[in-house]
Parts: C-alpha cells; sequence; structure tokens
C-alpha cells in the first residue's frame, strides 16, 4: 500500500468527512448528490447488523478522509474523492472490501454508477464483469403531459398509507413481493420502518395502499423525497403474487405520478433491475425513459 494514505476503521464522529467524499463523487460523476449526514446516521442505527468499525474503512490523507469502502448489505461500495485519487488507494480500499466480504460469507459483488470510469476500470482489469444493472427510470410530466388517473380492476380501492397503523401489513407485503428476486435481503419490522415509513424523507403524499373488498393489503407504493434532487421518488412498489397482472401496479404509479405532479413537482423517478424485464415493461409503459445506471460487478473468487 502506498505510504500517502492509511486505512483506518469507520466511526461515527468521521461520517461527517466521508458524506463530504460522497457528495464529491456524485457532484464530479453524475452531477449531483443525494449524500446526506442524518440519513446515513439513520441507516446504520437501522441496522443492526452493520458495524461501522467492522464494515467500514476510510482512506486518510494528513488527517483528511479520501476514499471510503462500505460493506452494505446488498454490495460493497469504494468511493474515492476525485481530487485525491492516489495511486494505490482504489486498490487498497477494494482488497479491504473484498476481504470482508469473505470473512462474512458473501460473494464479490461491488456496486458503482456507470460513469465512476476509475472504479470500472479497476473492476474490470480485476476479473469483475457486470452481473445486473440499476437502472433509474424517470417519467417528465414536461415531457409526457399530465399523468391520466389510474383505474383499479373491480374489487379493489386505493386509499392513502397510514405508517402506524399499515406497518405490519406492509412489510409482510414487501417480502412476499420480492421474495423471489435475486437480489432481495429481507428486514427486520424495525429497519424496514426505519428505511421507509419512520424516515423523515417518507412521502405519505403519493404513498397509497391498494386492498381487496376484505381488507386485505395488496399492492402499495412508497414514496420518498431524495436530498439534492427535484421531483418525487418512488421507493418501493410492491404487489402481492397473487394478484398480480391485474392492473395493481399500473394503477399504483400512476397514483403516485397524479400526487407528484399536484405538487407542481415536475418529474417522477425510481429504480429497477435489468434482469426484470416485467417490470422495466411497465415502467415503459407509462412513459417512464431510462437514466443513469448502477452496474452491479461480481466476480467469482480465486
Amino acid at each position: 500500500m502506498a505510504a500517502c494514505f492509511q486505512l483506518r476503521p469507520g466511526s461515527d464522529d468521521r461520517l461527517a468527512d466521508v458524506v463530504g467524499v460522497l457528495r464529491a463523487v456524485g457532484l464530479h460523476h453524475l452531477g449531483h448528490s443525494s449524500a446526506d449526514l442524518a440519513t446515513i446516521r439513520e441507516r446504520v442505527a437501522a441496522d443492526p447488523a452493520f458495524d461501522l468499525t467492522r464494515d467500514q474503512r476510510i482512506a486518510e490523507v494528513d488527517g483528511e478522509v479520501v476514499g471510503v469502502a462500505t460493506v452494505n448489505p446488498e454490495a460493497l461500495n469504494v468511493d474515492v474523492h476525485p481530487e485525491h485519487d492516489h495511486p494505490g488507494l482504489r486498490e487498497a480500499l477494494l482488497h479491504w472490501g473484498e476481504a470482508r466480504l469473505g470473512e462474512l460469507g458473501r460473494p464479490l459483488c461491488v456496486q458503482t454508477p456507470s460513469t465512476t470510469a476509475p472504479t470500472v476500470a479497476l473492476l474490470q482489469a480485476s476479473g469483475y464483469r457486470v452481473d445486473r444493472s440499476y437502472i433509474e427510470m424517470v417519467r417528465r410530466f414536461t415531457d409526457t403531459g399530465p399523468p391520466a388517473l389510474p383505474r383499479l380492476p373491480d374489487g379493489y380501492r386505493l386509499r392513502p398509507i397510514d405508517p402506524s397503523a399499515d406497518l405490519i401489513a406492509l412489510h409482510a407485503l414487501d417480502d412476499r413481493a420480492f421474495a423471489t428476486r435475486p437480489d432481495y435481503h429481507p428486514e427486520g419490522l424495525e429497519e424496514f420502518a426505519a428505511r421507509h415509513l419512520s424516515h423523515r424523507h417518507f412521502a405519505g403524499e403519493w404513498s397509497h395502499l391498494v386492498v381487496a373488498a376484505d381488507g386485505t393489503a395488496c399492492g402499495s407504493v412508497l414514496g420518498a423525497r431524495r436530498p439534492g434532487r427535484a421531483g418525487g421518488y418512488i421507493a418501493v412498489l410492491a404487489v402481492e403474487p397473487e394478484h398480480q397482472h391485474r392492473g395493481l401496479g399500473r394503477a399504483l404509479l400512476l397514483s403516485a405520478f397524479a400526487a407528484i405532479a399536484a405538487l407542481t413537482l415536475e418529474s417522477a423517478s425510481l429504480h429497477v433491475a435489468s434482469d426484470n424485464p416485467r417490470a422495466l415493461d411497465l415502467y415503459t409503459g407509462v412513459d417512464m425513459a431510462a437514466g443513469e445506471r448502477i452496474d452491479a460487478y461480481r466476480r467469482e473468487r480465486p
């Protein structure tokens, strides 16, 4: 490892410096950044299995944080300040992350925006290949006009979400809707609530629940606001497997679009995995277009 930098365990008192790195990376490679100190602290607190000292390494040069590697439940993330990309630093962070993933018994998976050229080049040179991508789908109301009003099939109705009363039903719905996805990571009830319903960026204005005639929750859309980003974000769109193929997902999307547009926001967005063609067809069918892409790279262990 080059002598100009040192790797140290992550800690709460350095999180503000980590956010500074993430913001610089986002602005340089994407033109924007949603990195937010309060949000990151909330995520750390919400995940009992995550430990900053074990699951994060920061790179320092003369006491300044210039890079960070974090082992999240989904994958490893490696970020280096674009003005401090010292030789060997990115490689050192990647190698630490690979070792930590091995300790946890997880596959070698690294996620990075497709525009982060230095990390992409390192991963490709290290034998990683893209396994799947997470595509931001965007509907810009200035281009497509106002959204249509949702139409539900007979026997279903749409209502606003009550974050407290609906928590258990929404958590169970999320689990059943995504359990078969290869990238799904189950969350406990408290973690689910902290990430979505009790989060300060939760957008109840465009969050809705579809219920059957007997009151059973059949589908949901959960909205969120993203710091530093305009428009409304859809964090979760879930439909019970036995109620799919009935237009519920489309109705939930259109209900969110209508609520977002009513707030005079110009766009709505969400993320979808590239290996989910049914979802991609649904989103393009409601006038959403592909935008930024986060690639998930994988390689086999030696």
